[in-house]
């Protein structure tokens, strides 16, 4: 892979197995070896229904990439970038929804999260991602509110750059908060009722009362 006429080439092999696959004798370590000696980077491990040998490459301090050929009940594909294993003899859909629960649509949600509980994973991520997606109106309106609060304000007094610079550095501020807070619901430190709704709420407090004030003055 190339990126753009003057960029860096890059090769890689986005399916490689090693002795944690039952079809290769091959240890993680050494696969990483000869690919160095290949100059492939980073390694992109891809056992059978597991990533095992792929952790310890990553433990090991290796430029590596966690991965797993998952058979599903259609055929096998490759997940990449994964956080943990993703079970076997699920349909595609719910395969890919594992590892990847944004691109899961809103209404498979519940019933995607209660697969992955009964598989014995951890759904926190979907049900984050449920909250998240329930809360995104109110976020939209938090945006509305703090955005009218600064326009008005510079509408009325003059200073149209302070204006684009302080909405931009509000929106900014929201943006890194929800970042924050979801990161916390999606490491478990907080609830994900908790970490979808807060900012929105916050923010549309803030917004509103920044707004009224403005009236009031």
């Amino acid at each position: 892979m190339a990126g753009g006429a003057r960029g860096t080439r890059v090769r890689v092999d986005l399916h490689l197995h090693s002795s944690a696959s039952f079809d290769c004798r091959v240890a993680p370590l050494a696969v990483a070896r000869r690919c160095r000696q290949r100059g492939l980077s980073p390694i992109f491990l891809t056992d059978h229904e597991g990533i095992d040998g792929a952790r310890s490459l990553v433990d090991a301090g290796q430029d590596a990439i966690v991965g797993e050929e998952i058979l599903t009940t259609e055929g096998e594909l490759i997940g990449l970038f994964l956080k943990e294993s993703v079970p076997a003899r699920l349909s595609p859909e719910e395969a890919v929804g594992l590892i990847a629960p944004d691109s899961v649509p809103f209404w498979d949600l519940p019933s995607l999260r209660a697969a992955a509980e009964t598989a014995g994973l951890d759904g926190t991520r979907y049900r984050l991602q449920f909250q998240m997606l329930l809360a995104r109106p109110l976020l939209f309106i938090a945006m509305v509110l703090i955005a009218a609060a600064f326009s008005l304000r510079f509408f009325r007094f003059g200073g149209i750059e302070k204006m684009v610079s302080g909405g931009v550095g509000a929106g900014f501020v929201l943006y890194v908060a929800v970042k924050f807070v979801g990161d916390l619901g999606g490491a478990g430190l907080l609830s994900p009722l908790a970490a979808a709704w807060s900012p929105a709420v916050v923010a549309s407090l803030l917004g509103a009362s920044a707004l009224l004030s403005q009236e009031d003055g």
